[in-house]
């Protein structure tokens, strides 16, 4: 409801992030400038250029003292209007967190052959021979081989039933009840197939990857399977995918069509989410799952589609002025153990992509760096959670969701703690961490070994209080 940072504030890192109340109706764009003089004389003044959200990281550190900032608004009818002035400070203790720009990044990502998305075709090589004799992986493929000649997924109902006797607002919230799933079920078999591809160099994962991307392309926009924010965005997904992996096996007309769909899916979402998400105080299902599809989605096909470079600059900008949104810099969660289970994806392959983008640590922030000991303090092995949050009494014990999730903590991080934690949950049984399917592709892709860290147990008959996320 009021802009940040404002009031003098000492910001915590440096460059800071700039939030404002966005004007979605009226406004068309935005643009902030910077100085240390508050009357911003051009010579010392930072001046960003245009962009459609409400939101901007300087992303290269600025100097300690204090420093005012406005944002000015142009509206549709052309005219443009600068806002109040808002002072901050920085001093030697802000932590200075350097990125590359949103041109740099897609810059960067625009001048990289397909496939690009899971595995660059540069190192493509390395990463076959690296998993040619890992067992899950070969798990992995041979279940893809048996898949190969499955159905195409006709549109239906996940979970059917009577709508008998429903009025209107009762049928169209049963309608969004019985579909739930059904864009994950039709997005599986397009990136397995695609993986199973990369893994082996077959072509006949990516074309059956492609056939099935094929089908959904035809779904219309606002099919009843389709139409609901999670089951859109898995169908975009699924088809970004077949299109970055098996680009230079399709044809023209495929890639025509395949990059019609997408753009349909992925224009809506954007507008959907600009100028008003990264103002919401939080958006689960936004965090959870869509912004990290739109993201890869962009990934996949920038430089194919114009408007993919405002997606990826709408995603990467989000993440860098509003994560970790629940959590400030504690490594805590606000939302509790059960519903913390929802973002393990978003949370781990967004800094990790970025990492392979940009080559900064996105997760060399305190939050991730303290994660592992929020997660062993709030939800320890063989113990019941915190006791907030969705469903939190059927957590009697850590899921499989939090053994790879610990795990991959442990790889990234190279935290003791995370590898202690994850040893306790697997009790000596490696094939256990197969089961969890949120990171089986991270497990392909990194060269990071398990053993690479030693495990380290928390302190015992402490406490820990995590006061940005609001626990003790």
């Amino acid at each position: 409801e009021w802009a940040v940072p404002t009031a003098g504030e000492t910001v915590r890192q440096n460059p800071p992030s700039f939030l404002w109340p966005p004007d979605k109706q009226n406004v068309r764009q935005y643009r902030v400038r910077l100085s240390q003089d508050r009357t911003f004389p051009d010579e010392n003044t930072i001046l960003s250029g245009w962009f459609p959200w409400a939101e901007y990281s300087h992303h290269k550190p600025l100097a300690t003292g204090n420093w005012f900032w406005q944002y000015a608004s142009q509206y549709k009818d052309g005219t443009e209007k600068w806002s109040e002035i808002h002072e901050f400070n920085v001093t030697a203790n802000s932590r200075v967190f350097a990125t590359p720009t949103v041109n740099e990044l897609i810059d960067h990502v625009a001048a990289m052959p397909h496939h690009r998305l899971y595995v660059e075709k540069k190192d493509i090589d390395a990463f076959r021979a690296r998993n040619k004799t890992y067992e899950e992986a070969r798990g992995f493929v041979r279940t893809a081989r048996k898949n190969l000649d499955m159905q195409l997924i006709a549109e239906g109902p996940t979970r059917p039933r009577d709508t008998t006797g429903m009025n209107a607002y009762e049928q169209q919230m049963m309608m969004s009840f019985m579909y739930h799933g059904f864009g994950d079920k039709v997005k599986k078999p397009i990136v397995d197939f695609s993986m199973a591809y990369l893994l082996t160099g077959e072509d006949q994962f990516a074309r059956a990857a492609v056939k099935h991307a094929l089908h959904i392309a035809d779904l219309p926009l606002d099919s009843p399977g389709t139409v609901e924010d999670f089951n859109s965005s898995s169908v975009m997904l699924g088809m970004a995918t077949a299109y970055d992996t098996a680009y230079d096996m399709l044809t023209d007309k495929e890639r025509e069509k395949l990059l019609f769909s997408i753009k349909l899916r992925a224009d809506r979402q954007f507008r959907h989410l600009v100028a008003e998400f990264e103002t919401h105080s939080m958006d689960n299902h936004v965090w959870q799952h869509t912004l990290r599809r739109l993201f890869f989605t962009s990934i996949a096909v920038l430089g194919d589609i114009p408007e993919a470079a405002d997606w990826l600059g709408y995603c990467y900008e989000t993440w860098c002025c509003r994560f970790p949104v629940l959590g400030g810099e504690d490594g805590g969660w606000h939302d509790g153990s059960s519903y913390f289970v929802a973002n393990f994806k978003s949370f781990f392959y967004f800094p990790y992509f970025l990492k392979r983008f940009t080559c900064v640590d996105f997760v060399d922030i305190p939050w991730y760096r303290d994660l592992p000991e929020f997660i062993a303090y709030s939800f320890p092995p063989g113990s019941d959670s915190t006791g907030f949050g969705d469903n939190f009494e059927q957590m009697t014990s850590p899921t499989r969701p939090y053994i790879g999730f610990a795990d991959v903590l442990s790889r990234e991080l190279r935290s003791g703690v995370a590898r202690w934690y994850t040893d306790q949950l697997l009790q000596g049984d490696e094939t256990k961490l197969y089961k969890d399917t949120n990171f089986k592709f991270y497990r392909f892709m990194t060269d990071r070994q398990r053993t690479d860290v030693e495990p380290v147990a928390p302190r015992k008959n402490t406490s820990r209080f995590y006061p940005d996320a609001g626990f003790s």
